[in-house]
Parts: structure tokens; C-alpha cells; sequence
């Protein structure tokens, strides 16, 4: 089984620890797992997908504050990332939490 999971941060935080043990129980069993995250730096964690860089976050951040439209200031990041789904073409997606400035909109 082919898994990706989305979350804000991988490896670091409650919700990116909790994506790093899911991924590693995963690998353990046997499957193909994936973690794609948006910010900081991945840890304890290979297989992962980086979606965007430090400078799309901020871009991000300064669109949001400005047009006041949240989660529409990442459209190039989004396509990249889609883009990268469709090729890995998982069995499941996971995902955990993807409010806030921590993401993009899909």
C-alpha cells in the first residue's frame, strides 16, 4: 500500500511527530509511505515531499495580509506539489492539520 500523508511540519511538533510514527510504522510493516510538509525542516523522516520553500511561505503570508484571502497565495507551490501527488499516485492520503499559514490550498 502506497500512503502520503500532508501535514504543516514533518518530524517536529505534535502532529509532525505524530506523521514521522505513522510513516516509520508504516515503512516497518512493509508499505510505501510519504510525508509532504510546508515548513521547517523535515527530521527522522525520509521519503519526503518539500512543498514550497521559505520564500513561497512568506509570499504566502504577505498575499493572505494583503488580499485578505486565505490559503489562495501559493498557486505555483500548489501545482508543483499536484503535480508530484499525481505522479506518486498513493492508495491513501492523510492528512492531518492544514489550517492556519502553515499550507497551501488544494
Amino acid at each position: 500500500m502506497k500512503v502520503l500523508q500532508i501535514n504543516s511540519v514533518c518530524g517536529i511538533g505534535s502532529t509532525g511527530r505524530i506523521a514521522t510514527d505513522i510513516h516509520n510504522t508504516l515503512t516497518k510493516l512493509g508499505h510505501e509511505s510519504y510525508v509532504a510538509y510546508g515548513r521547517e525542516v523535515a527530521k527522522n523522516c525520509d521519503n519526503v515531499i518539500k512543498i514550497g520553500n521559505k520564500t513561497d511561505n512568506y509570499l504566502h503570508v504577505a498575499k493572505t495580509r494583503t488580499f485578505d484571502r486565505h490559503g489562495f497565495g501559493s498557486k505555483e507551490p500548489t501545482k508543483i506539489f499536484i503535480n508530484k501527488m499525481e505522479s506518486l499516485d498513493p492508495d491513501i492520503f492523510h492528512l492531518h492539520n492544514i489550517h492556519g499559514l502553515s499550507l497551501i490550498h488544494i
